[in-house]
């Protein structure tokens, strides 16, 4: 567990990664798109200029298709690309009249294009996905908590109705006696800590002044009296209102059957 809590942050970037590699995939080609084309401006107007014929360096940067786009993809990635372009601008040395500085019109809009425009919009698609693989793991993580909460609840409901019963008596409960709790009787259910009772008040993170809100909430609504007694399910209601955002009593009621 410990080994895995450490390994979260290595798998929000793989989860990233991994729901960005369709996007990914259509930013390649869009690339590889630009880089073609460009390449064919650079091969007509550098690969077979004059100067690229006397040129075994501009031959092998600039002579194919395909030498050109490794060229651009090195401009692309910032990799030595300044002092590529300023050497074609100049020209030999002693021989400035050779200069191109017509290539500027190629490498000026695909910087632009490329290594401004595509390649940051790549990063900003993986951070985005990474944020958005970071809020889903954290929405089931809440999820989880939820659930946990709700199994809890559903054992303080039946475990507090059997303890119910038990102070009742069967013979009583037979007769079709509500199950009522006071909330003296809910915090002594609270303090026996060794009771099942007790360990599922804890689980669900129910404390003495969690009862006394609850109780009071739920005297106000019903318009009981403070120290009156009221039904268990209203009790495990009241929980279920104060301790998450939402009442989800239909949850509650399906969890309830599914570990009774």
């Amino acid at each position: 567990v410990r080994l895995l809590r450490l390994l979260r942050e290595l798998w929000l970037l793989v989860g990233g990664l991994i729901h960005s590699l369709k996007v990914l995939c259509y930013f390649l080609s869009l690339l590889l798109l630009v880089v073609f084309a460009f390449a064919l401006f650079a091969l007509e107007f550098i690969g077979k200029s004059d100067r690229a014929k006397d040129s075994d360096e501009l031959q092998a940067q600039w002579g194919s298709i395909f030498r050109a786009m490794l060229t651009l993809m090195q401009v692309a990635t910032y990799d030595g690309w300044a002092d590529l372009v300023r050497d074609l601008i100049k020209g030999p040395p002693g021989e400035s009249e050779q200069g191109m500085p017509g290539v500027l019109l190629i490498f000026v809009p695909f910087v632009a294009i490329c290594s401004l425009g595509i390649l940051n919009l790549v990063i900003g698609v993986m951070l985005t996905s990474a944020v958005r693989v970071a809020s889903r793991d954290k929405w089931y993580e809440e999820q989880c908590q939820l659930l946990k909460f709700y199994v809890s609840l559903s054992n303080v409901r039946r475990e507090m109705s059997a303890a119910c019963i038990e102070d009742l008596g069967l013979s009583e409960f037979a007769k079709g006696h509500e199950l009522l709790v006071t909330r003296e009787m809910v915090k002594k259910y609270l303090a026996d800590e060794g009771s099942d009772l007790s360990h599922s008040l804890t689980a669900a993170q129910i404390c003495e002044e969690d009862i006394d809100m609850v109780f009071d909430e739920v005297d106000s609504v019903l318009q009981v009296f403070r120290n009156n007694p009221i039904p268990v399910v209203e009790f495990v209601r009241g929980c279920s209102w104060l301790k998450s955002e939402v009442q989800p009593l239909d949850v509650l009621n399906v969890v309830s059957g599914l570990t009774s």
